[in-house]
């Protein structure tokens, strides 16, 4: 859940606010050579966040360039995740290319899950 306002929203668009994320995470650890199942754990954490977006359309075009930001730590549990994207829209058709970043940190009682994810992406829309 965000809330968030937007200070300049026209071809400069920037986004400032606050997050809620949940996160579950969930993992087991098995010894196949001897059938054993040697860990499983899980963890669950509700993260307030700092939110920020800012982007740029060159008018009349249709294109967008973008970046977005959300992250925060209480504790030993802490998270960013974030994104810069380059997009097009036109009528109705729509296309987006990026890349994305997850860096998640959760310290749960004995266990303590590392989680990095990060890679590009590529997205197409319709609107009806």
């Amino acid at each position: 859940m965000t809330a968030y306002y937007s200070p300049i929203n026209n071809w400069l668009k920037l986004d400032v606010g606050l997050q809620l994320r949940t996160f579950k995470a969930r993992a087991s650890v098995d010894n196949l050579a001897h059938s054993l199942r040697v860990v499983d754990a899980s963890a669950d954490a509700i993260l307030p966040a700092l939110y920020a977006q800012a982007s740029f359309e060159m008018p009349a075009s249709g294109i967008r360039f973008g970046a977005s930001f959300s992250g925060m730590g209480i504790g030993d549990d802490t998270f960013s995740d974030g994104q810069a994207r380059l997009s097009w829209h036109g009528d109705w058709l729509g296309m987006e290319v990026g890349y994305r970043w997850l860096d998640l940190k959760l310290d749960e009682g004995p266990h303590r899950f590392d989680l990095q994810l990060d890679g590009p992406y590529a997205g197409f829309t319709a609107t009806f």
